[in-house]
């Protein structure tokens, strides 16, 4: 965020910049006239022929030096621009690079859970205080029912765990050996 704000700053220094040369354009040309005229007034009345020539001449250099400074601010602004764009990607790329990480890291979680959660259940059941459950031989067909039940879930999101980080290694593998091939 630090070079976020200094390029704010160079920004507010370039349009000020631009705002003093075009203040300065309006009034330079007047000011020095008249302080030359309180100045060197009767010198002033003895060239007024050969002002109209110095005046062109003067005015001349100066619209050179503003127009080439002018130019510069134009470049420095545009090239500050495509800096604060580049900035603003490169910060887009950081972020997506996180948000990524922290969607697998919530997949995994998800995944966990599904994997403990019915062993969970499975527990409290079995740990219920109940007759048929504590005391005497219960059914085993029942404890088979509730067995494969809640373990049906968990064997199923475990296999795909395994599968899905297999098939996305491979088809990595696959896509970086033909992006060799083309290269």
């Amino acid at each position: 965020m630090d070079l976020l704000s200094e390029l704010g700053s160079c920004r507010r220094i370039i349009h000020q910049l631009k705002v003093d040369m075009e203040a300065r354009e309006r009034v330079t040309p007047l000011s020095v006239k008249t302080w030359a005229l309180r100045i060197h007034e009767k010198s002033a009345q003895d060239l007024q022929p050969n002002e109209s020539h110095l005046t062109a001449t003067w005015s001349k250099s100066w619209v050179d030096q503003w127009t080439s400074i002018n130019g510069r601010v134009e470049r420095l602004s545009a090239s500050l621009n495509d800096s604060f764009q580049m900035l603003i990607g490169a910060m887009t790329v950081l972020d997506s690079a996180a948000n990524k990480k922290q969607a697998e890291r919530a997949t995994m979680l998800t995944l966990l859970a599904a994997i403990y959660l019915p062993l969970t259940l499975t527990t409290g059941i079995f740990g219920m205080n109940l007759r048929e459950v504590n005391q005497g031989s219960p059914p085993w067909w029942w404890v088979m029912i509730v067995m494969v039940v809640l373990l049906t879930p968990s064997i199923i999101f475990m296999v795909y765990l395994f599968t899905k980080n297999r098939l996305e290694t491979f088809r990595e593998r696959r896509a970086k050996s033909e992006s060799d091939k083309m290269v």
